[in-house]
């Protein structure tokens, strides 16, 4: 059986569609979850420097949609030909651009950033 960690902060973020895959996968794996306050001693520690990452059977992976296509296509998720692959690389991109554009206002709200969360 395969040793599977995925390695995030205590929120759904960009783990979360990991997590989900592999909870659909019916995959036992190991959760961690960073605290906020935790995170500037494990920072160095870390290959890039960034969170989460994913250790599946002794590799690391870094980079959330890296970490997503890797279980997609691991689990048959990731479309069974070309044009649902395609598909399936659309959504993600969907996503991705989604992300890029609320989260300066997210992580404003959160009081990590600075900036106006009310505009």
């Amino acid at each position: 059986m395969s040793k599977v960690k995925i390695v995030y902060f205590d929120a759904r973020g960009l783990a979360e569609a990991s997590r989900l895959i592999l909870r659909y996968a019916k995959v036992d794996f190991e959760d961690v979850r960073v605290k906020h306050e935790d995170w500037p001693a494990l920072k160095p520690k870390t290959k890039t420097g960034k969170i989460p990452y994913l250790e599946f059977d002794g590799h690391l992976i870094v980079e959330s949609y890296a970490m997503h296509r890797f279980l997609a296509r691991k689990y048959g998720l990731a479309g069974k030909d070309e044009y649902e692959q395609a598909v399936v690389d659309g959504i993600a991109d969907v996503s991705k651009d989604f992300y890029s554009a609320v989260a300066p206002w997210m992580y404003a709200v959160m009081g990590f950033r600075p900036g106006n969360p009310v505009s």
